[in-house]
């Protein structure tokens, strides 16, 4: 539900002096996305979408394959 009209920016100006990606000393462009829920006025027309959750199958395969992953973590699910 991002729109690139609407919630990413583009600006070009100083940049960390350290960021050797940038093309001249200190001076380059960064990227901003807002991938928010949109409140009232923001241009949000359709209605948000239903959160998508995964069925207790993916969750156990999960759960038992986490170590595979390489993801740092217990793989602990939150409540």
């Amino acid at each position: 539900n991002v729109d690139p009209a609407r919630d990413m920016l583009l600006v070009d100006g100083p940049v960390d002096a350290l960021d050797h990606a940038a093309p001249y000393f200190a001076y380059g462009s960064k990227i901003g996305f807002d991938a928010t829920r949109k409140l009232p006025g923001e241009g949000q027309v359709r209605p948000w979408p239903d959160e998508i959750r995964m069925n207790d199958e993916v969750m156990n395969l999960v759960d038992r394959r986490w170590g595979e992953y390489g993801i740092p973590g217990s793989g602990a699910r939150t409540p």
